[in-house]
């Protein structure tokens, strides 16, 4: 008889609670206080709405005891989303999407305590990959790749806390490398090689430092040599100067 109480109560618990209505308070009745939410001089618990002129709904937000604690949704006027947003005691933490106005995703990254962190990807408007890498706390870290609307790779890059660091290739909208070369501490360093568009190359370079040294050579299109040069930190010393 005991255990059959017990299970009555539980049920009546989870029944009750599946039939308390969520709250739901338009944005205007708030009073912004240091950063919280307050409701009738209380701090709110539940879910924050605005709508545009005509009644759509705008944007929503929940709140736990007056700050941004969950999911967040905007929309565009048309109806369509446009931001989601994961919140965590006040921070961005967790999921985040952008939208264009035609529903397409635009952005899809995370936030770690309010800073971008790990795997990002963007898109254009037709749904096709736009750029993609990582963020390392709020900082673009490893090798960012940007594509053309047509799928062909437009730019790969190696990133160090938010600075360009390592190699890096860029190609022409049609497929064919366009340039490559290699950045340490925010300079060019060593080899650089350019192409133009039908594939004949078009200079070698040195740098050391940021700063030309050493041979360089430049090419027509035809592939005859234009002209030859040889510079010492960044001076031309000798050849076509």
């Amino acid at each position: 008889m005991k255990k059959i109480l017990v299970v009555l109560i539980i049920g009546l618990i989870m029944i009750t609670g599946s039939c308390q209505k969520e709250v739901r308070v338009e944005k205007s009745e708030f009073k912004l206080v240091n950063g919280i939410f307050m409701h009738k001089d209380k701090q709110f618990t539940g879910v924050v709405y605005e709508n545009y002129t005509d009644g759509t709904l705008k944007s929503e937000w929940t709140l736990l005891n007056g700050i941004e604690h969950g999911p967040s949704t905007s929309f565009y006027s048309n109806g369509k989303t446009d931001e989601k947003i994961t919140w965590k005691d006040g921070e961005k933490d967790g999921p985040y999407e952008k939208f264009y106005n035609n529903g397409q995703l635009e952005v899809k990254a995370q936030h770690i305590f309010n800073e971008k962190d790990g795997y990002f990807e963007t898109f254009y408007k037709d749904g096709k990959p736009w750029r993609k890498g990582y963020y390392d706390n709020g900082l673009l870290e490893g090798t960012i790749e940007e594509y053309y609307q047509n799928g062909n790779m437009k730019i790969s890059i190696t990133w160090s806390d938010n600075k360009k660091e390592g190699p890096f290739q860029e190609f022409y909208e049609n497929g064919q490398i366009k340039q490559k070369g290699n950045v340490i501490n925010q300079r060019s360093e060593g080899k650089g090689f350019g192409w133009y568009e039908n594939g004949q190359m078009s200079f070698e370079e040195s740098y050391k430092k940021g700063k030309l040294d050493g041979k360089l050579i430049w090419w027509h299109k035809n592939g005859q040599v234009d002209r030859e040069s040889t510079y010492k930190n960044g001076k031309c010393i000798s050849g076509d100067c």
